[in-house]
Parts: C-alpha cells; sequence; structure tokens
C-alpha cells in the first residue's frame, strides 16, 4: 500500500512489530488484523534500525536448554522514524475481497500450510499429502476465476514457489475461513532536516557558490561560470536540473 499510495518501497522491520508491540517477546505467530492495529497505533521503524537478527543478539537463556530468547530493543527516537496507517478492517466475503484487490490493493491473508505446500512450484496448489505443519500470513495481489483461485505472494524469498509467488484455490487451507485484513492511509515519516552531501553538481565554477531554498523541495544554487556569465542549477524534489546560464557578465560571486 505504501507503493500504491506514496510511490515507495519500504523496508520495514518484523522485529520492531512482532517483539516490540503489545504481542510481546514470542516466537509465536498472531493474528493478522491485530497486527496492522499495532501498525495503526505505534507504527513501525525501518528494518535498518532494528533488524530481526538484533532480537537475538546476547539474550537471555532459559532452562536446561538454554533457549535463545528473542526479546525487544529499544530505539531511541522511534516515533519520529516510524511508518503508520490511518485504517485497517478485515474483509470476509470473497466478493468483498475481490472488489478489494480490484479497486484499492493486496491484503493479507492466513491460511493452513500442509507438508505439501514447502514443494509447491507452480500451478494452483490443492492440498495433497502431508501433516499440518502450523499456519502462514501471505499478501494476497489478485485472484483468477478462470483458474479459482487467490494470486498469492509468499515472505521465503524468490527461490521458493513461481518465484516467490503461488495460487491457491478457493476454499483450500481455511484461506477462505479466515478473514483478509486490509491496510489503508499509510503515513510516512517527516524528512530530516539539514544539509546533506557535498553532491557533485558539475560544470566549471569560478566563485563559491550561493543555495537558497524558497519552499519544499526546493534548492536553487547560483554561481559565476568561466564565462563570466550567472549560472544556475536547482533541484526540483526528485533531481537536479541545469546548469542553465542566466546571462550576464559579473565580476564577483552573485
Amino acid at each position: 500500500m505504501a507503493s500504491i499510495e506514496k510511490g515507495q518501497l519500504l523496508d520495514l522491520s518484523e522485529a520492531d512489530l512482532h517483539f516490540c508491540s503489545s504481542h510481546g517477546a514470542t516466537c509465536g505467530g498472531w493474528d493478522h488484523d491485530t497486527a496492522l492495529g499495532q501498525v495503526q497505533s505505534r507504527g513501525v521503524i525501518p528494518d535498518s534500525a532494528f533488524p530481526y537478527m538484533n532480537a537475538f543478539a546476547n539474550p537471555p537463556v532459559s532452562g536446561p536448554d538454554h533457549l535463545w530468547i528473542p526479546h525487544c530493543v529499544g530505539v531511541a527516537g522511534r516515533d519520529a522514524i516510524a511508518t503508520k496507517i490511518s485504517s485497517h478492517g478485515t474483509l470476509a466475503s470473497a466478493t468483498e475481497r475481490k472488489n478489494y484487490l480490484t479497486n484499492t490493493g493486496p491484503c493479507s491473508a492466513a491460511f493452513a500450510v500442509f507438508d505439501d505446500f514447502f514443494s509447491y512450484s507452480s500451478g494452483v496448489y490443492h492440498h495433497v499429502t502431508g501433516g499440518l505443519a502450523g499456519y502462514h500470513c501471505v499478501e494476497v495481489i489478485g485472484y483468477s476465476e478462470a483458474e479459482g483461485c487467490w494470486i498469492c505472494k509468499n515472505s521465503w524469498g524468490t527461490g521458493w514457489g513461481d518465484g516467490g509467488y503461488f495460487k491457491i484455490a478457493y476454499g483450500e487451507c481455511e484461506i477462505d475461513t479466515i478473514h483478509f485484513a486490509t491496510a489503508q492511509g499509510v503515513t510516512l515519516p517527516a524528512p530530516a532536516h539539514g544539509w546533506s552531501g557535498w553532491e557533485g553538481l558539475g560544470g566549471v565554477i569560478t566563485s563559491k557558490p550561493d543555495a537558497v531554498s524558497w519552499g519544499a523541495n526546493r534548492i536553487d544554487v547560483v554561481a559565476r561560470g568561466t564565462d563570466s556569465a550567472c549560472w544556475h542549477k536547482w533541484w526540483d524534489g526528485s533531481a537536479w536540473r541545469g546548469w542553465e546560464s542566466l546571462g550576464g557578465g559579473i565580476q564577483g560571486g552573485p
């Protein structure tokens, strides 16, 4: 939804959501709609601020087997870097789900995983053999009425399944029994303020450049060129433009 609403692909911290929310530090899974409720109320920080394995760094031990217990790692100033959503909900009926996928975006779905799902490679998945391995949450990105299935993106990497994706038949493995979950209204952290760089702007100048920002996402840089003309380069919020000659025959800095 961040990609659809904001044009950005985000890499957010599973560890922050999983271990630091009201769910608490546990290896067990939890309900996807409740998890999205935590994204709405407290947000989730970038993965770079709290990688998953950091939850297992120097953990306390417990029991005779000295189990590695994951734990929450507090991140200073997390609220300033957290991404949030303004709403979340569930979709119970197949019609609601298809309409949402067609008109809005992807959904989260949970289903029962059996042993034969691990060896899926292509086509529409139907459970045939093997015992129950547990439950799993995936992203539903579409559906096919012709094939009678949901089209999903898994989180096991591109080496699994059909390049990381799979199709699962309607009603298979409880996928239509458990409600789909949705999230909308992505709010990104405010961009950091202050100067950064230096970034090469190109060109040959003979005076110290001056820069001014007169609006959001706008920076103008002017300098005297080797031809004594005033040259202009600007940042428009997405890329540098110029240099553009403003003409003239100035003798000092602009």
